[in-house]
């Protein structure tokens, strides 16, 4: 396209300007502690995200803190969205992990992968 981005839309009589861009974002994020083994109080930022089929963790997360966890012989196939096998996630999982935000507070056990610099753990319900 030359010029605007918004040469030609289908707009509605008298309107001359596009609507404001849809809004996009990848979910609500908080702050959880958590605690495995012994070290308690542990802050982690946490997507919550209700498109996923099961929990995730940081894989520098769990070397970080030598979180002990179970490799498998072969992976467990994990699909993103677009439902393309995510290569290093499904070869490992945690021991059981509690997630406390509040007086909340759940025990889980996760998969372990790689992740964006500013997650360490990912929720699919909570």
């Amino acid at each position: 396209m030359n010029g605007s981005a918004f040469q030609r839309f289908n707009h509605p009589k008298g309107s001359k300007q596009a609507p404001p861009e849809p809004k996009s974002r990848m979910g609500p994020e908080m702050m959880m502690l958590i605690s495995i083994r012994g070290k308690k109080n542990i802050p982690a930022r946490v997507l919550l995200d209700s498109g996923y089929a099961t929990p995730i963790a940081s894989q520098k997360q769990i070397e970080e803190h030598n979180v002990p966890f179970v490799s498998r012989n072969e992976q467990e196939e994990i699909q993103n969205f677009a439902e393309d096998t995510v290569d290093d996630c499904g070869w490992c999982y945690t021991f059981p992990i509690t997630c406390q935000h509040g007086n909340h507070s759940s025990k889980e056990t996760f998969k372990i992968g790689r992740m964006e610099e500013s997650r360490n753990v990912m929720l699919q319900y909570w």
